[in-house]
């Protein structure tokens, strides 16, 4: 019985110690996970803890960066509002003056359309008083050329042999603009003057002789008056 115990002992006690072997490889097997797990989380330990140290830096940095950026945000807000005000002021004033420049544009209009109705009634005022001044200018011409025809041969040809220092005496050489194209007709317009100029002179001087031979003629009649009682005559004296 002792020995049968004692060899059901040693079955156990391999058993045991095969089922302690498996349970220490498992045992072993698990820890090696758990120990990689663990080197694993340490290392993610040491980075997070490095993480943390850098942590309050980055904190200071990123404090400092949104004061940065809270400063220029009230300095963008504050030059939003004050380009805003100067546009709201600037979008009234062009408002005004597009008020102003529509109500000119208007008076200017109105002042046109008047202006164009008078310039249309003046225009045909100047058309017909120009179209009168054709019609007299034509019937003049056409006088002038019954005029001519119908002067003299000697008084035509005497008009244009006058001397040229009487004719640059009497004469208008300054031709007035009106009568800039018609040169010739200035020309013919100034001996004609001349020749009433000298013929003028002429008159008076021949008035001059008139009444000296008047004068002389009277003389004659009061000292012949006896002669003229016994034969009247009558004489014009003018």
């Amino acid at each position: 019985m002792t020995s049968d115990l004692v060899d059901q002992s040693s079955v156990q006690i391999e058993n045991l110690w095969e089922e302690l072997q498996r349970i220490i490889k498992e045992y072993q097997r698990i820890v090696e996970n758990k120990k990689k797990q663990y080197e694993y989380l340490k290392e993610q330990d040491d980075t997070s803890q490095m993480c943390i140290s850098q942590y309050p830096n980055v904190h200071l940095q990123l404090q400092n960066v949104i004061e940065s950026l809270k400063f220029n945000i009230q300095l963008l807000s504050q030059k939003k509002n004050e380009q805003i005000a100067k546009l709201k002021v600037k979008d009234i004033n062009i408002k005004e003056k597009y008020k102003n420049i529509k109500h000119e544009f208007t008076v200017t209009q109105t002042i046109d359309i008047s202006q164009l109705k008078r310039l249309t009634v003046v225009s045909n005022n100047v058309l017909k008083y120009l179209q009168r001044i054709v019609e007299k200018g034509s019937m003049i011409l056409g006088i002038f050329k019954i005029c001519s025809t119908l002067e003299p041969l000697l008084f035509n040809l005497k008009k244009y042999f006058i001397p040229n220092a009487v004719y640059a005496e009497c004469a208008d050489a300054n031709i007035p603009e009106s009568c800039g194209k018609v040169s010739n007709f200035w020309e013919y317009y100034n001996r004609i003057k001349v020749n009433n100029i000298l013929l003028k002179k002429e008159g008076n001087q021949l008035c001059i002789e008139n009444k000296k031979l008047k004068y002389k003629l009277q003389s004659c009649l009061t000292i012949n008056s006896g002669i003229f009682a016994l034969y009247p005559l009558t004489l014009p004296l003018d």
